[in-house]
């Protein structure tokens, strides 16, 4: 009985400390990864910035000595590498299911960072807004030029929103964020995508090149993704930061702050999708976000718990606007 006793004893101190191992690990991950970035007016001019819009007004342009010879002019690699992704990733049958699923085939829609307009006939009342001028010659439907974080229309213009695989390279998304709102009606809907929990290892193109295009350090890099762009792992660092986020939240019930981690674009060699990415984000700090503003998100867990768990797929975002008339009364 004695030794019994002994091999229960054993079992529930063995217990405690991985239970304390395992608390100890998942605050040090929360501290590690929580998004402790904010948006930073000053970005929108640094020459980060300016940087980019060179960068996506060439890969957008037509080769002109290929025109003036009566040749089309082909698409350069960044465009190339973000038509096969969608392809892979299914980024037509997922908006074409949104459409289908909230009627609104009839609705007045605008994608933001429509890049070369692969969706612009999902709907027929469609306009498509991009940060380079240039990509206009790929659409037969309306165009603007203009940035995701200064939308040109006016309040509530629109019925639905979507962007796919841009708010990852805005280097203020929480503006980005306020700006589609904005712009969308009171009862409308927000379709948002990204390319969540970018990694910081995309600029480099790590996951792609040999270990021999690398230094000592770059070895190490390369090496460590075994387990750093592990889905557990991830899933693990992602669920702690949440946890921490949550904490914060409990003292703060007004609306929330949208938090991210900045990461290190590369505009100089395009090695793989996203490496000119300069943010990784949270679909969970999106739905705060949205959520503490009063929307709702139609397709999130309901429960807090299932929320800390919930995966890296799309928002549907429903804005929960007042009308005039409401604000008149009041």
């Amino acid at each position: 009985m004695s030794e019994i006793i002994s091999l229960l004893r054993a079992l529930v101190k063995t217990a405690l400390l991985m239970a304390i191992a395992v608390s100890a690990l998942a605050l040090v991950l929360g501290a590690i990864y929580f998004p402790y970035s904010a948006d930073d007016p000053s970005l929108e001019v640094s020459l980060d910035a300016l940087a980019a819009d060179e960068f996506y007004e060439e890969v957008y342009s037509a080769d002109e000595q290929l025109i003036a010879a009566g040749s089309e002019p082909k698409d350069h690699e960044y465009v190339v590498m973000g038509k096969n992704a969608n392809e892979a990733a299914g980024a037509d049958e997922a908006i074409a299911a949104f459409v289908n699923d909230y009627h609104l085939e009839d609705a007045h829609v605008l994608e933001v960072g429509a890049g070369s307009g692969q969706l612009q006939d999902i709907v027929d009342d469609y306009t498509g807004l991009d940060i380079a001028a240039s990509a206009a010659r790929y659409f037969h439907k309306p165009f603007v030029h203009g940035s995701a974080t200064d939308l040109p229309f006016a309040d509530g213009e629109f019925d639905a929103v979507w962007t796919v695989w841009t708010l990852e390279h805005v280097p203020n998304p929480e503006l980005a964020l306020s700006e589609m709102r904005r712009i969308t009606k009171p009862g409308g809907l927000i379709f948002l995508a990204p390319a969540w929990n970018c990694g910081p290892w995309l600029a480099q193109g790590y996951p792609i090149r040999p270990y021999s295009d690398f230094g000592i350090g770059g070895k190490l890099t390369k090496a460590s993704l075994s387990f750093r762009a592990n889905p557990l792992y991830e899933y693990a660092h992602l669920v702690s930061s949440r946890l921490v986020r949550r904490a914060g939240l409990m003292v703060d019930s007004g609306p929330t702050t949208f938090r991210y981690k900045r990461i290190q674009a590369n505009y100089d060699h395009y090695w793989m999708p996203d490496s000119d990415a300069v943010v990784t984000l949270d679909p969970h700090e999106a739905m705060l976000w949205y959520s503490s503003r009063g929307d709702a998100c139609l397709n999130c867990p309901k429960e807090t718990s299932e929320q800390l768990l919930m995966g890296l797929s799309p928002l549907v975002i429903q804005v929960n606007k007042k009308q005039p008339a409401e604000i008149a009364k009041q």
